[in-house]
């Protein structure tokens, strides 16, 4: 069957998906897929890594997060005012974090969730 696929174009190239899933799950951090014999065929499963928004943060970047969550995004002086953070660059830590992302630049900069299956 693989032979047929391959000839009419349908496949890029054989004996090469298992090894370039378990690539392509390893660059991007996931688990490793598990891959069984099924009633004669092959199944994989394909599983993610859903990180729980909000766990190892602290009290202000809690509360930040959940300004995001009611307002869809907040700007960095809407950070300090609703967490008390002096510092201009208060969101970095959710940036490194991967809790919020970056859009827009200068003073039109916003800052919103990544959540699970959303933007990056």
């Amino acid at each position: 069957m693989a032979e047929a696929f391959y000839f009419m174009e349908l496949v890029e190239r054989r004996g090469t998906g298992t090894t370039r899933i378990l690539n392509s799950c390893r660059a991007w951090g996931l688990p490793d897929p598990t891959f069984a014999e099924d009633a004669g065929g092959l199944r994989v499963t394909l599983r993610r890594v859903v990180p729980r928004i909000g766990e190892g943060l602290n009290a202000r970047q809690r509360d930040a997060i959940a300004f995001v969550r009611e307002h869809g995004r907040i700007t960095n002086a809407e950070y300090r005012e609703v967490t008390g953070a002096s510092d201009r660059t208060a969101s970095q830590g959710l940036l490194d974090a991967g809790v919020l992302h970056r859009e827009g630049a200068g003073r039109s900069t916003t800052y919103v969730l990544n959540e699970p299956g959303g933007a990056s």
